[in-house]
């Protein structure tokens, strides 16, 4: 199995959905969380520096947070194995497309985000004289 760890930027907004599956052992149909999101993420500095995009897909609790906290912008750090998959396009051209199933994803700065930011302001400090610095 391949995993990867990449750490990149939301090109999009996440897309959150739930899905149907049958489960194998019992033949009932069930429902999972599925979010859905592409991360751009750079390699090299300079001219050349070149960006890579990655399909990534979380399900069922890590789902459902990702579609809460995450929007276009946001930096994460995502880490889970690579899903290989191939299709034929209308021209007979054979693609192979990959998707990071993720297992782990962290919330690194803070992107974009449409909420106020909190004005933060230092409390105000005594002067002192330069005769009290020990040195």
């Amino acid at each position: 199995m391949i995993q990867l760890t990449i750490t990149g930027n939301l090109t999009k907004d996440p897309v959150y959905a739930e899905r149907e599956y049958v489960n194998k052992t019992t033949g009932e149909i069930k429902k999972a969380s599925v979010c859905n999101f592409t991360v751009a993420a750079n390699d090299g500095y300079g001219e050349s520096q070149v960006t890579g995009y990655f399909k990534v897909s979380a399900w069922r609790g890590l789902a459902e947070t990702c579609s809460k906290y995450l929007k276009k912008g946001r930096q994460v750090l995502v880490v889970g194995p690579v899903k290989m998959s191939n299709y034929i396009d209308a021209n007979h051209n054979v693609h192979t497309g990959m998707e990071i199933r993720a297992k782990e994803v962290q919330f690194l700065g803070g992107g974009r985000t449409d909420e106020p930011k909190e004005e933060l302001k230092e409390e105000p400090k005594e002067e002192k004289a330069y005769e009290e610095f020990p040195y």
